[in-house]
């Protein structure tokens, strides 16, 4: 396989910022997939991440970003950075309580 050329097309000079803008692409096309509203533009989602990004990751003590309300879109005032722990933990709880109220099997 050959490496790619550096004139490759990019979204910008910034590598961080590609990847960032990569992250951003992956989290709203998941979520449109899983049928969710995603309200959040790449301006919110760029602020909301950009003093923590180094906080990103898939261990336990990372954080991720997550609906405070999850029958909400993926707004502004309905998300929030959290640890993944924390969010693991979050979705349990919620998982059991949509079988509890027969809305899953």
């Amino acid at each position: 396989m050959r490496p790619y050329p550096e004139t490759r097309w990019q979204t910008s000079p910034d590598p961080l910022l590609n990847q960032q803008r990569k992250q951003f692409s992956q989290q709203r096309n998941q979520a449109l997939w899983r049928e969710e509203i995603w309200e959040l533009s790449w301006e919110d989602w760029l602020a909301m991440w950009q003093p923590k990004w180094h906080l990103r990751g898939r261990s336990k003590h990372s954080l991720c970003m997550s609906r405070i309300d999850y029958s909400r879109a993926w707004t502004l005032d309905n998300v929030e950075l959290i640890i993944r722990g924390d969010h693991v933990r979050k979705q349990h709880r919620y998982k059991a309580y949509l079988k509890e109220q027969g809305l899953v099997w």
